[in-house]
């Protein structure tokens, strides 16, 4: 134990490990004992180094410190630079979520820097083609990707050695092909829902069912990791990844999207991290907008260039001014 000079026990010392551990956010649990009050008082004072200014003008050697400082708060909507982001990207989503849309979506995952560490976020894309679209998620038929659940099985035949999992990408295959046919015909929603409601694809959908079921009846000890998850997989989404056959305009995969978040993970690749959560919101406001324009077959350049012209000449009607109605726009301060 610890004496003092007088011979008497010293206090003990402030245990400031014990002050974090105890500190839950609140200004109550709040503990400085453990930090001296004298010590700053007692460091001398640092010598600031002066500037050399003698080849400024004399305007220069006050500018920004003379007076009292002033600040001017600015709206970040009316920014140029921020107007894509606060204002144009909510109308683009508006659309790609209007009623009776087929939305594609995927996401993918970057680094977003907080303070000294860094963790992982989650971008996401909505992909909408159709004409009528909607915010409202009742009522909605969710539909996954084949070309997921081919993939599956390709990858359990080539890694894991099952020969029968390839006979499940072949019947996968087959549907695939069908609807190469019918866009090589150029068939409309009405004659592609009657091909897809055919006696062949359910012929095709009544041997892959029952391959499934005979494969899933079996002992799955000596089944690879890949087959089993494969299966699983189809078993699972079965209602979902057939949910095209019943709708002439749903896609049979998700690779519309896919293609569009692609340039995110190219640029994932090509970068270390984003710096902040601001950061990484504009990172994705700018990919919504290169994304759209893009899909649209527009000039990327020229679509910024006659945005922002619009914007400076006092053009406000954000709906007019997406991709495909950028020329309809009408200046409206």
């Amino acid at each position: 134990m610890k004496k003092d000079k007088s011979g008497k026990p010293a206090p003990s010392e402030p245990d400031r490990q014990d002050e974090q551990d105890g500190y839950d956010g609140t200004d109550d649990t709040l503990r400085t004992d453990s930090v001296d009050k004298n010590e700053s008082r007692n460091e001398p004072a640092r010598p600031q180094k002066e500037r050399d200014l003698s080849n400024r003008p004399d305007g220069y050697k006050t500018m920004g410190v003379s007076g009292e400082s002033i600040e001017h708060p600015s709206d970040l909507t009316k920014v140029p630079g921020r107007i894509i982001e606060r204002r144009m990207v909510r109308v683009l989503k508006s659309v790609a979520l209007e009623k009776d849309s087929i939305v594609n979506c995927d996401e993918t995952w970057c680094k977003v820097r907080k303070y000294d560490h860094y963790k992982k976020c989650y971008i996401w894309v909505l992909v909408n083609k159709a004409q009528k679209k909607s915010a409202q998620f009742k009522d909605t038929v969710h539909q996954v990707c084949m070309s997921h659940a081919k993939n599956k099985f390709v990858k359990a035949s080539n890694q894991g050695g099952e020969p029968t999992a390839e006979r499940f990408s072949n019947i996968l295959k087959e549907f695939f092909m069908r609807e190469r046919k019918c866009d090589e015909a150029g068939l409309t929603p009405e004659e592609r829902l009657r091909e897809r409601q055919s006696l062949e694809t359910k012929e095709l959908l009544i041997e892959l069912r029952s391959l499934l079921d005979s494969e899933q009846s079996k002992d799955s000890e000596f089944r690879s990791q890949y087959y089993t998850e494969a299966l699983n997989y189809l078993n699972r989404f079965w209602k979902e990844i057939f949910a095209y056959l019943d709708d002439g305009e749903l896609p049979i995969d998700n690779n519309l999207a896919e293609r569009t978040i692609r340039k995110l993970t190219t640029q994932r690749n090509n970068s270390l991290h984003y710096g902040s959560d601001a950061g990484a919101e504009m990172a994705a406001t700018y990919h919504s907008v290169i994304g759209t324009v893009k899909l649209h077959g527009s000039s990327v350049w020229n679509f910024i260039g006659t945005f922002f012209k619009n914007i400076f000449n006092g053009c406000r009607d954000y709906v007019n001014m997406v991709p495909d109605k950028i020329t309809l726009a009408i200046g409206q301060c």
